[in-house]
């Protein structure tokens, strides 16, 4: 009977000295350096996707011009609610007014979408109810919001938060990702983190930990005709292999 614990004992040590060693190899060794340059791909990104610029993903935010909004809406409602209804959108424009809801007296703002009459209104959340008071008509800001629809043939989106509040969560919720694969857990939740964990350590391993670089951003990519860059990148050609296949997996 002690003879069978023991092998039980032995076999379940085994088994959870397997899966630690196992966990342990998915593991990605991050330097300082590289740290420094994912936050610059991070930040990089974000800046892009609350300016409308092209992104290296799909986010859960999709930007839009109040402008482009409004014409969505005025040209064929039931096509716009398929398309933007409940979904969190970047929205960009001009203050028209300031305001509070007379049932509740929560803030919202009329932001212009063209000529005078053409109007979106954007709700603000529970938690940004004073944004409103650091505002003025005519300044032009952007929010992250969900669609809701129209009330009265105007667009309304709500939930409204402030763009340094929405860029810190997606900042976050990446930064999340990278921790995550870089300690070796690797799936569809987080394909963005992996992308940026395997193009970090291309460049890493393609300019010796950044030493080629002026400054450790994403301009470092500029280096890649360097024939430094060559040189390091045939040297690390095996695990530069090993992280392009990384990366191409996640397109």
């Amino acid at each position: 009977m002690n003879k069978k614990v023991m092998l039980t004992g032995i076999v379940i040590a085994s088994l959870l000295f397997w899966q630690m060693a196992l966990a342990s190899s998915k593991i990605i060794p991050f330097t300082e350096n590289e740290a420094k340059f994912a936050k610059s791909l991070v930040d990089n990104d974000v800046n892009k996707l609350f300016s409308g610029g092209k992104v290296s993903g799909n986010y859960e935010y999709k930007y839009i011009t109040v402008r482009d909004l409004y014409k969505k809406y005025y040209e064929n409602e039931v096509r716009a609610n398929r398309e933007l209804k409940y979904k969190k959108v970047i929205i960009s424009g001009k203050i028209k007014s300031i305001n509070n809801y007379p049932s509740d007296g929560k803030s919202f703002i009329a932001l212009s979408a063209g000529s005078f009459l053409d109007t979106v209104h954007a709700a603000l959340g529970n938690n940004f109810q004073d944004y409103a008071l650091e505002l003025h008509k005519g300044q032009k800001i952007t929010l992250a919001c969900e669609v809701v629809g129209t009330v009265v043939g105007e667009p309304v989106v709500e939930d409204c938060i402030p763009e340094r509040s929405a860029k810190e969560q997606v900042t976050q919720s990446l930064v999340f990702q990278i921790n995550k694969a870089i300690n070796g857990d690797r799936d569809e939740s987080n394909k963005k983190g992996v992308a940026i964990v395997a193009l970090t350590k291309l460049v890493s391993l393609s300019t010796n930990n950044f030493s080629i670089c002026k400054k450790i951003d994403i301009y470092c990519l500029q280096q890649a005709n360097n024939p430094k860059w060559k040189k390091f990148a045939a040297e690390n050609k095996d695990q530069i292999e090993q992280y392009r296949k990384m990366l191409d997996n996640q397109k």
